[in-house]
């Protein structure tokens, strides 16, 4: 269902926040159901959630929840809609792991794309601060693509020396991110060494496609337009996507 059709309704209530500073969104239950597995289990089961069309979500932020709603009709990734001051990269950065954290717990598969696309936008600009993004790695799955990105991120950093084995050590990685990070050291091509020419151009490693969008290709072709990082300045233009190669 389009964006526009779903505003007839029905919707659903979503509370968002513990307590008095709890946050209720009152969304398309269309967009909601077709964005989310969680969601979708939710609001389809036949319990209190189904009858009553209201979700509780006493565990997550509202400002995070807002960004995921303000999505769902833009069908676009903006940080800052986020209910915040504007963020500036590095808040920006943060922010997104957030978010992320988010989609991943709720199944969002398209909103955690978009998130992706961001990061790697950002960090092809500027070098990944392990000791900021470490955090986030027990808080996902090890099979999550942003696991998997940052640990790409790792390897290229330990490849050019801009990481060293010694800020391992003080950035205090968990063991078993180290471990995951000595199976994946061997596995690159040993000319990879630069991750806006292995990541960047190759963003579509790091989603989670359904087999539609696999056979249409039209992921690529969406990415441009639903990640605003990118402005008219040819030094900006967004990078031809090429096959992932490792």
């Amino acid at each position: 269902m389009s964006v526009w059709a779903s505003l007839a309704g029905p919707f659903a209530r979503i509370t968002v926040g513990p307590g008095v500073s709890a946050t209720v969104f009152t969304l398309p239950r269309a967009l909601l159901c077709n964005s989310s597995t969680y969601f979708n289990a939710a609001l389809n089961n036949g319990f209190a959630e189904t009858k009553e069309q209201k979700v509780i979500l006493d565990d997550e932020d509202p400002a995070v929840f807002r960004t995921y709603a303000l999505w769902l009709y833009n069908s676009k990734l903006e940080t800052q809609h986020s209910g915040l001051q504007p963020l500036d990269e590095n808040t920006a950065e943060q922010y997104l792991l957030h978010l992320y954290i988010f989609a991943d717990k709720r199944g969002i598969t398209g909103f955690a794309n978009d998130i992706i696309t961001m990061l790697i936008t950002i960090w092809a600009e500027n070098v990944m601060d392990l000791s900021t993004v470490i955090w986030v790695c027990p808080l996902i799955s090890r099979n999550s693509k942003l696991y998997d990105l940052i640990l790409d991120n790792m390897v290229i950093c330990l490849r050019n020396e801009s990481l060293t084995r010694d800020i391992l050590d003080y950035a205090n990685v968990p063991k078993d991110v180290l471990v995951d990070l000595l199976d994946k050291e061997f596995t690159p091509d040993e000319t990879f060494e630069d991750f806006t020419e292995c990541c960047l151009a190759c963003i579509c490693h790091y989603h989670v496609h359904t087999e539609q969008e696999i056979l249409d290709g039209t992921c690529v072709r969406r990415l441009e337009s639903r990640c605003n990082h990118f402005d008219d300045d040819e030094e900006n233009e967004f990078p031809e996507q090429f096959d992932w190669q490792w």
